[in-house]
């Protein structure tokens, strides 16, 4: 099973921070990640959705046009300059 900081785009960069907390009840995420002395950081429930955020800040700070994993039956998108 992969996990998702070490694929593309976050595979470059490096986790400095990371943890699991409750909220009523549900599990929580902090990410805060760091790449070329720049750092993105999404924090909520513990879900795809984080990751996918994540990914998307990734691709906006390094300023380049990647292609996003795409689930069976959806359409191939990309998030980015290009």
């Amino acid at each position: 099973m992969k996990v998702p900081w070490t694929e593309k785009p976050l595979d470059g960069w490096a986790i400095v921070g990371m943890n699991h907390y409750h909220v009523g009840g549900k599990r929580h995420l902090f990410v805060a990640m760091t790449k070329d002395g720049r750092c993105i950081h999404e924090e909520g429930c513990d879900e795809e959705a984080l990751w996918c955020r994540l990914r998307e800040k990734a691709v906006t700070e390094a300023g380049e046009c990647v292609p996003l994993p795409v689930k069976q039956g959806e359409k191939p998108g990309k998030v980015g300059k290009g």
